[in-house]
């Protein structure tokens, strides 16, 4: 790799800036939160066990799920932790975690979730929300943590876009060493990947006549 380095030409601004515009996605990082939620369902307060309810039975099932997310809400106030007030009344699968989910995107979630994360969206680190109101249920969020993600800069990324066209053009000329000595060699070798490796040398010094270029460090490329 020391041999072949200096043989491959410096990229013009022209040409990183080229392959910036065409991968930007490759470095864009969205903004996320990390989240935990207090979750109180109605179909879970239902009296019986219906598939069909009947809107007086979803009227008492809301009202007693009101009530609940209510209690923790009182709680919260009260100074009972986030996790504790979770593992009492949150009905989601993460209430033993006390209500953690971890790293939320926007729209990162299935959309019974969506207001909640709406609200996520809203609070900064170590901030709670009041009580969420969805169709299905209730929800008290806190925002554990904020990211505010990165959109692509092309001077913090030319370091990647430099080892990125050193390596697409070192493999390829590697490649071309490999082919060049394989067409040359009297047998075809048992073990590629040994070969690979003995010939890179070895190669380098039959192709010293591609380039007269003389070693030189690669330097990032300013505005």
């Amino acid at each position: 790799e020391t041999e072949l380095r200096p043989r491959i030409p410096e990229p013009t601004r022209a040409e990183l800036m080229a392959r910036f515009e065409e991968n930007q996605e490759e470095w864009r990082k969205p903004a996320r939160r990390k989240m935990s939620l207090i979750e109180v369902r109605i179909r879970d307060r239902l009296s019986t066990d219906t598939s069909s309810p009947t809107p007086e039975l979803l009227e008492e099932a809301r009202h007693t799920a009101r009530e609940r997310i209510d209690l923790a809400l009182r709680d919260l106030q009260n100074g009972v932790p986030f996790d504790e007030v979770a593992r009492r009344y949150s009905d989601g699968s993460a209430a033993s975690e006390g209500g953690a989910w971890g790293w939320i995107g926007r729209d990162s979630v299935r959309p019974r979730y969506q207001t909640a994360v709406d609200s996520l969206y809203e609070l900064k680190s170590n901030q709670v929300s009041g009580i969420v109101s969805a169709d299905d249920g209730f929800f008290i969020v806190r925002c554990d943590e904020y990211d505010p993600g990165m959109e692509p800069d092309f001077q913090a990324v030319q370091p990647q876009l430099l080892e990125k066209h050193f390596r697409q053009n070192y493999n390829r000329m590697l490649a071309e060493v490999v082919q060049d000595l394989r067409g040359k060699a009297r047998i075809e070798p048992e073990n590629l990947e040994l070969f690979h490796s003995a010939v890179v040398t070895a190669g380098v010094n039959v192709h010293a006549e591609v380039s007269d270029v003389e070693p030189s460090s690669v330097n990032l490329v300013s505005d």
